[in-house]
């Protein structure tokens, strides 16, 4: 079984996976980001919808035509014209566009959640708008070089650049716009609102959403994880562009080329964390209002469960009864409170939340019964 042979298949089968989630990820960020105005409002948010959508076009334009062309042999841009110029322009524009917005969310929780009242200005949606018209201008007309300077190879029958300054331009673009600048902003500003979070005592105070601050840095992770390995895989084809390699060292090199690529494609299938969003007065969850949930006071549990000060739920069904005051998790779906004890949101008849406790065998029990995780 030749290299060749298993990257192909890595490309369908994973690479198939990906696509999957990448837009179902993305739709529901969409959903969740444009139907609740209040988000759309908030520039973090903002950033997030306009990041989303172009990840969305990304997976579709770049990740569906990679699977086609590799399953099936049969590579469109090798014989449209048409394709390979606006393929190259989409792929140099959409992605930039993406990271950029994934800059400025990080960058804009910096400022959110800074102790300075001055740097907190610049955390306003009004800026946010101006900010990403004008990104999106300047990359779709560094755009233009990519539809001018592409055509078709009569000789290796392949979609190339055909100007050499502009293929070193594509180079520089690759390593320090898509790559490095990106992981150095996120990175930076990452670490920078990390501390500024550390240093906050009442970071409500300040309005910084802490979920919003949680999925940034979040992000920085994705982004270590998946554009670092591609900026270095970018550097060492321009090291050893000159060099003469011998079959066994180019099949070596296409098949980390594709191992790469796969990874990379895991930061554009974001999925926004627990699908709980709030304004100053209502709880959300997948951008449809919690009847009766208190955002004031409203906290994010584990294993499905919610509360707020008065009232616990388990996917988002109230639990009738149980007192958000003394109620605590356990392990694996169950719960209790002063009285009683829960299972998924379930009361569990005849079982006394002051003596009901996890035992390390992978027991739970009160006062008279023992019973095994998962069972009631």
């Amino acid at each position: 079984m030749s290299l060749s042979y298993v990257g192909t298949q890595l490309t369908i089968y994973v690479g198939s996976a990906i696509l999957i989630a990448g837009i179902l990820g993305n739709g529901i960020n969409i959903f969740i980001f444009s139907s609740v105005r209040t988000y759309r409002n908030t520039p973090s948010t903002f950033y997030f919808l306009v990041g989303s959508i172009h990840n969305l076009l990304y997976l579709a334009i770049n990740l569906t035509f990679r699977i086609v062309s590799v399953g099936s042999g049969f590579d469109l841009t090798r014989t449209s014209l048409a394709w390979c110029r606006a393929r190259s322009f989409f792929l140099s524009t959409i992605s930039v566009i993406s990271f950029t917005c994934s800059c400025l969310a990080t960058i804009d929780q910096f400022l959110a959640t800074s102790q300075s009242a001055h740097l907190r200005r610049y955390s306003k949606i009004e800026l946010a708008y101006r900010i990403v018209l004008v990104a999106m201008v300047v990359w779709y007309l560094q755009g233009v070089p990519w539809i001018l300077y592409q055509n078709i190879s009569p000789i290796s029958n392949t979609c190339v650049r055909t100007n050499a300054i502009y293929a070193i331009y594509v180079s520089v673009y690759l390593l320090l716009v898509l790559c490095v600048i990106p992981v150095v902003v996120m990175i930076g500003f990452g670490f920078l609102t990390y501390r500024n979070i550390r240093l906050t005592i009442a970071l409500a105070e300040l309005r910084a959403d802490r979920q919003l601050a949680k999925m940034t840095l979040i992000q920085v992770v994705l982004v270590i994880i998946s554009i670092i390995p591609y900026g270095i895989n970018n550097a060492y084809g321009l090291i050893t562009t000159g060099m003469t390699k011998d079959a066994n060292r180019i099949s070596i090199e296409s098949f980390v080329s594709t191992i790469v690529s796969l990874i990379t494609y895991l930061y554009y299938m974001k999925f926004v964390n627990d699908n709980y969003w709030k304004d100053a007065y209502d709880v959300y969850y997948m951008g449809k209002r919690l009847d009766g949930v208190r955002a004031s006071s409203f906290e994010l549990l584990k294993d499905g469960y919610i509360k707020d000060a008065y009232d616990v739920y388990y996917m988002r069904n109230k639990i009738e009864g149980a007192r958000a005051s003394s109620f605590q998790l356990i392990v694996k779906g169950y719960s209790k409170d002063a009285s009683d004890a829960y299972y998924m949101g379930k009361k569990i008849n005849d079982a006394r939340g002051s003596s009901f406790q996890f035992i390390d065998s992978g027991y739970v029990r009160d006062y008279r019964d023992a019973t095994c995780l998962n069972q009631q």
